[in-house]
């Protein structure tokens, strides 16, 4: 069952740092052109960028679990450091508090960034990681949800409701902290499976 989760939600990282490499010509100048297109497309959005939302906001968790798979592939120590530019003290402080978080409001979108979290923990084994990613694993703890016990996407604002994209934003966390931390536990991978399962029952 966790082997079938993990593949699952690792789909959309993976696929996002598809590597293809091109031959071609600089239209501007004429010079060759032979970097990869993975490269070209995550060197144009660091200087292109203009996302004006917080920095742990769940768009910037998914664009960064992008440059990490890049990175994987690449071994870019440049690349590297900008990313964990993005997370260190923007992100997450030197004592793990996640920067802004309100742990009273309860959104799914808060959740995606732990993703993140998670990946430096894993890289560097600091505390600080493994604490931020501590502080949005217990609020699922307490997360409502519906009858079936599915997460409300958002409370107050949307009682009651499940939606497709909270798979993205919290299971995918949920699942890949049990991994790390509790990858033993039946209980939380019957309990993401299922949610899985309620939301393809209603769609």
């Amino acid at each position: 069952m966790k082997a079938t989760v993990i593949s699952g939600l690792a789909f959309a990282a993976t696929a996002a740092a598809a590597i293809n490499s091109r031959r071609g010509y600089n239209s501007t100048n004429g010079t060759e052109i032979t970097e990869a297109y993975a490269t070209r497309m995550a060197n144009s959005w660091i200087v292109n960028n203009r996302e004006t939302q917080k920095a742990r906001w769940y768009g910037r968790g998914a664009i960064y679990t992008g440059y990490e798979s890049l990175i994987a592939r690449t071994d870019d120590d440049e690349l590297r450091e900008w990313l964990r530019s993005r997370i260190d003290d923007l992100v997450v402080a030197e004592d793990g508090t996640i920067v802004g978080l309100d742990t009273k409001r309860y959104s799914l979108d808060d959740y995606r960034i732990g993703n993140n979290l998670l990946y430096w923990y894993e890289k560097t084994g600091e505390e600080k990681y493994k604490t931020g990613a501590g502080v949005i694993r217990s609020m699922i703890n307490s997360h409502p949800r519906t009858p079936t016990g599915g997460f409300w996407h958002r409370s107050p604002t949307y009682p009651d409701q499940m939606w497709l994209d909270g798979i993205f934003m919290a299971d995918s966390f949920y699942a890949y902290y049990t991994s790390v931390f509790d990858a033993d536990n039946t209980t939380a991978w019957g309990k993401t499976l299922e949610k899985l399962r309620t939301l393809k029952r209603h769609c």
